[in-house]
């Protein structure tokens, strides 16, 4: 198999940032499961091992543990992630072999199950961390 080498040049005064950014649910049905599309579009290149964690998913009926990824880019991190309950994160790791390119947009769904107590509107947030042996770049 043969592997490429990317290079990336920044200027003095670049900044790492989302270019785009989207979280949305498909339900507030209380103790219901609840698909959550995410996707979002960034100006650095992001390696396999580079982390990307979603939160605020706190008050959830969701286990701890691996969850599904499903769409267009789930393959990107190995199609699943890890839900913590009790910090209301998910966690995604991009793959060995697949990397995530500036203004590269990508997208993925997973399901969680609503708690079973209403509660106030919470407004997720995407984080992406991304090393390489020059740089540790982060961005959220």
């Amino acid at each position: 198999a043969k592997t490429t080498a990317r290079l990336f040049i920044k200027p003095v005064d670049f900044i790492p940032q989302f270019l785009a950014t989207s979280i949305g649910d498909t339900t507030n049905v209380l103790d219901l499961d609840n698909p959550i599309t995410f996707s979002f579009r960034t100006n650095v290149i992001a390696g396999p091992d580079a982390v990307v964690t979603i939160s605020e998913l706190a008050n959830t009926n969701t286990p701890s543990g691996t969850i599904a990824l499903s769409g267009a880019h789930a393959v990107i991190f190995g199609s699943s992630g890890v839900f913590d309950q009790a910090a209301g994160t998910m966690t995604l790791t991009v793959a060995y072999g697949k990397t995530i390119d500036p203004g590269m947009d990508v997208s993925a769904t997973f399901t969680l199950r609503n708690g079973g107590v209403v509660q106030q509107r919470r407004i997720a947030t995407i984080r992406i961390d991304a090393s390489s042996s020059c740089t540790r770049p982060s961005i959220g």
